[in-house]
């Protein structure tokens, strides 16, 4: 096997475990607790920050960006390191091709990475109003005091108290730096679980005859490569009547559909060659539940070549989408 394709298997493998079961450990909290939380985790002796991150259901997608990067055996090693440890809810307030593209880009990823991490032990008690810290990539964060909180780069921090052997852990609900990604830099904000009963928001205009996402429509079109994409209406007619596809209309206030969007962001690596993945949003399209047959959130509906739906499932698992599309 070629050494590209065992990085690449290996990749997958270490995604696809951290995202297994994630649904069945998704707690009431989804977003990933309120930041004013102190939150101590039920621990054996000896716990690194591998560990921690491991045993918490909220720092799934980080425990797989530390493999993915390769900076997991770092932090089993002596340090001692301060940890700012982004909860699932800023990983996916990137958005879901953003977040594609940052898990497939091992260098931009451990960028982001080490500017969250600090290589000492940071004295947050002796943080009176401000103090500058380097991080391992050598740029600086802000810690500063609001109140009795604390904040990372504006971002405010809750400190795991679970002693740990090699650091301390600083949860936070939003990236405390810019992701740049093919030359546009996000800018990812905190996103919470809507209630239901709020207004439905207009749905995405259609892009326009000189859209500049045309040329990432064609790109998706003609990759080989499995995509998990954010559905757009030129996409969705671009691939409909070429290649079989699948559109999953989630809803983020609902606690299995935010857990399902999860793991596939973890898991679409295991699709076959060809495989896409739309995800709209139920409430916005609902002309294209119309035109599809879906009338309850969180179902997929598996489109054929032909453009004629062939079923409609309910949060299928990685291992279904991969069957369906082994048979196109």
């Amino acid at each position: 096997m070629r050494t590209d394709q065992m990085k690449t298997l290996g990749r997958m493998t270490l995604l696809t475990l951290l995202t297994v079961g994630l649904s069945a450990c998704w707690g009431g909290d989804t977003a990933g607790g309120e930041a004013g939380d102190s939150p101590t985790l039920t621990v054996s002796q000896d716990l690194d920050l591998v560990g921690a991150v491991d045993r918490d259901p909220q720092l799934q997608l980080l425990g797989a960006a530390l493999k993915t990067s390769r900076l997991e055996p770092l932090l089993r090693t002596e340090g001692p390191f301060t940890l700012v440890g982004p909860r699932n809810r800023a990983w996916n307030a990137l958005g879901g091709e953003n977040l594609q593209d940052l898990l497939l880009n091992e260098r931009k990823l451990k960028d982001v990475l080490r500017s969250h991490l600090v290589p000492e032990i940071v004295d947050l008690e002796a943080i009176v109003q401000m103090r500058r810290v380097k991080t391992a990539n050598g740029k600086y964060v802000r810690l500063e005091r609001a109140g009795d909180g604390l904040l990372v780069n504006g971002a405010p921090a809750t400190v795991v108290d679970t002693p740990l052997t090699n650091g301390q852990l600083l949860l936070v609900d939003e990236l405390i730096v810019p992701v740049t990604l093919a030359g546009e830099t996000v800018e990812p904000k905190p996103t919470g679980p809507r209630p239901s009963g709020t207004p439905a928001a207009a749905p995405d205009p259609a892009p326009t005859s000189n859209s500049p996402n045309q040329a990432k429509t064609q790109a998706a079109v003609g990759e080989t490569k499995p995509q998990f994409l954010r559905y757009e209406p030129a996409l969705y007619a671009a691939l409909k009547g070429e290649r079989p596809f699948v559109v999953y209309f989630g809803a983020d206030w609902v606690p299995t559909s935010q857990a399902w969007t999860t793991e596939m962001q973890g898991d679409f690596f295991r699709w076959p060659a060809g495989t896409v993945v739309l995800q709209a949003d139920f409430t916005q399209q609902a002309t294209l539940r119309a035109e599809l047959g879906v009338e309850e959130h969180s179902r997929a509906a598996y489109i054929e070549k032909d453009g004629t739906v062939s079923a409609r499932v309910l949060n299928p698992t990685s291992a279904q989408i991969a069957r369906w599309m082994s048979t196109q």
